[in-house]
């Protein structure tokens, strides 16, 4: 395998490559730091110091660095190192190792953002619940987690509404947009006011939370919630399905810009036993429909999207990012034919 340029930069603790002097790449081990040095080879860091290997001595590891003007064995002089060098933000390289993430959670008072916040909570994580309506529902969050919880009421339709839920989070490590809403506006009957109402808290609610998002974490995971309907159409709904097919460009166009500390993947649902699709799913022969159409043949319940939430934001994946995952229950396989 060959590489064009022989600089290569990566975080502690990861198998990772270590460039040689003509830009072949040679598999090693990063072993972090461990209190008076580390040892890799025949180079070791003391308390000032940089190693054979080009690596640094930082707070919380060892981090290799990028090198450039390496010898002819891939290592650098101790001492001389090149002037860049990577680290992973801290609040990535710390989850998993005994420290409480704070999440927040869009449309926490019902459906997948109810699942979503029970989810975190039973994970250890700490929560701001943001919500327009049902307070009683966050109240009795409040009451089984305690501070753990934090509620926020904001109004997503408006850009102050998003600035404010974000504001009152402080610093946080992951952002799940779940609040939406849904409704049904053949195309002949579509007014411009309920055009604009479901893009303003479907789509536009979005964009601000993760520009606010990006300003304030310096590490973490977003997670958008869109829905198969933005992939493949939905009759009578365009307009809803419009609005999320808008979060796939976003999702696609974040995940590079903001990459490489923070993840940004989109999980879309098909028909979830939700309040918002109970009209549709308490209509017998209409739920017939809808199962037949499910290779699984069951609607997903809304613990099924927010364990799809957990997996995105979880460190283990933290090679995932600009992805759209489904869980449609197959629903958007192609039809067998014959």
């Amino acid at each position: 395998m060959r590489s064009s340029s022989p600089g290569w930069r990566r975080a502690a603790g990861y198998a990772g490559r270590t460039p040689t002097w003509d830009g072949r790449i040679s598999w090693t081990r990063c072993t972090p730091w461990r209190g008076s040095g580390c040892r890799r080879g025949s180079g070791a860091c003391g308390p000032r110091s940089w190693c054979a290997r080009g690596r640094r001595r930082v707070a919380g590891g060892c981090r290799e660095i990028e090198f450039s003007g390496a010898n002819r064995s891939g290592h650098r002089r101790a001492g001389s190192p090149s002037r860049r060098w990577w680290r992973w933000p801290s609040t990535v390289a710390s989850w998993g190792r005994g420290k409480v993430r704070r999440v927040v959670v869009t449309g926490a008072s019902s459906g997948i953002g109810l699942a979503c916040v029970r989810a975190f909570l039973g994970n250890g994580d700490a929560v701001v619940a943001q919500y327009r309506r049902g307070a009683a529902a966050v109240e009795q969050l409040v009451e089984e987690f305690g501070a753990r919880v934090q509620p926020v009421a904001a109004d997503l339709s408006t850009e102050a509404g998003c600035v404010a839920v974000c504001r009152e989070a402080g610093d946080f490590q992951v952002l799940v947009h779940s609040a939406g809403v849904w409704n049904a506006a053949p195309i002949r009957e579509l007014g411009a006011g309920q055009l604009e109402a479901i893009f303003r808290v479907n789509t536009f609610s979005a964009y601000y939370l993760c520009r606010e998002a990006a300003r304030r974490m310096r590490g973490g995971a977003i997670v958008l919630i869109g829905s198969t309907a933005g992939e493949r159409g939905e009759p009578g709904h365009s307009h809803y399905a419009g609005s999320k097919a808008a979060l796939w460009g976003l999702v696609q166009s974040l995940a590079q810009e903001l990459a490489p500390a923070i993840r940004v993947n989109l999980v879309s649902p098909g028909w979830v036993r939700t309040p918002m699709a109970a009209p549709a799913l308490e209509d017998p022969e209409r739920l017939a429909r809808i199962v037949a159409g499910i290779p699984l043949r069951r609607v997903a319940e809304p613990e099924d999207v927010a364990a799809a939430v957990l997996f995105l934001v979880d460190e283990r994946q933290c090679h995932i990012t600009g992805i759209d995952l489904p869980v449609s229950g197959g629903a958007l396989l192609p039809l067998p034919r014959g």
